[in-house]
């Protein structure tokens, strides 16, 4: 009923998972509790690939302009209700509000577009940390990616941004936590990183794709499902960073880069990004991300000019 409605309807990117979840949910929970009794149906003249093209013929016209004639469906109803109710049948079924709830849920489609919102932001900062681990061959030159994408990511926004500052916390994560121990810290000097060359030309699509990401979350934020347009947006700059990295994914995993186990950690992350309880600008996470600051990028600005 719903993707009747030319006002109400969904995009196949909410649609296909939604039907996905509604199989997973509905019809294996069915096939479950009938395939104990399959024998007995089946002893008592039920023939499933017969009757399966007749059905498929009826469900095929479900988008049909044409209604079902009220004549042959008072007579269907008469067939079946009258020998129950001792007398002919001439109400009709009420059909299924427009928008109905039972199969899409009220707010399937923002809760379609937060999920992927998270996966998204899984997925790019996948990329980020495996792009730090194919820099950390040359921290300095590390640091200076990190830092230029933090910067232009966040370039011209108003206020904290929520996913900035997860890109921010990624960054730190991985650099203390995994290339800081095993690479040692910042040396100023030296040749470039044998990928500065390819990774810098991903610099432009991580930007892009957080900063559409940012201007997603804010409409899904203020409760509007708008803003679809960013998503396919974000999706192809994933797709341009990902193209880049496939041919150099050997290296990133040879130098420690682990992506199961980096994925856990990323989700429980962007998880929180629209929690009631999430206050991103308070004093105490404030005074996190100056340290944060500190720790990632204070020997870039003590440089000599």
């Amino acid at each position: 009923m719903v993707l009747r409605r030319i006002d109400s309807s969904f995009d196949d990117r909410l649609l296909s998972p939604a039907i996905k979840k509604y199989k997973q949910e509905v019809l294996k929970k069915l096939e479950e509790k009938l395939r104990s009794a399959e024998d007995v149906s089946e002893a008592h003249g039920f023939a499933r690939e017969t009757l399966e093209s007749n059905i498929f013929d009826l469900w095929k016209s479900l988008f049909d302009e044409e209604p079902t004639p009220r004549v042959v469906r008072t007579r269907i109803l008469s067939d079946l209700f009258t020998p129950i109710l001792g007398k002919p049948v001439h109400s009709e079924i009420h059909a299924l509000p427009v928008c109905s709830p039972y199969i899409l849920g009220k707010d399937f489609a923002m809760q379609e577009l937060k999920e992927e919102v998270v996966r998204l932001g899984v997925e790019l900062s996948l990329y980020i940390a495996e792009s730090m681990f194919l820099l950390c061959d040359n921290i300095r030159m590390m640091l200076r990616f990190c830092y230029r994408l933090w910067r232009d990511a966040k370039r011209d926004l108003i206020g904290d941004s929520p996913v900035v500052e997860r890109l921010l916390r990624v960054i730190h994560y991985v650099y203390t936590k995994d290339i800081k121990p095993k690479n040692g810290v910042y040396q100023n000097g030296g040749n470039n990183s044998a990928h500065w060359g390819l990774i810098s030309r991903t610099s432009e699509s991580f930007v892009a794709g957080f900063r559409d990401l940012d201007s997603l979350v804010l409409f899904l934020r203020a409760g509007e499902i708008c803003g679809r347009e960013f998503m396919s947006s974000i999706k192809e700059e994933v797709e341009k960073v990902g193209e880049k990295l496939l041919f150099v994914k050997a290296v990133s995993e040879a130098n420690g880069f682990a992506r199961d186990v980096m994925e856990s950690n990323f989700l429980d992350l962007w998880k929180s990004l629209f929690d009631k309880e999430a206050k991103e600008a308070t004093l105490t996470l404030k005074a996190i991300k100056n340290g944060i600051l500190r720790d990632l990028f204070l020997p870039l600005y003590n440089e000599a000019p």
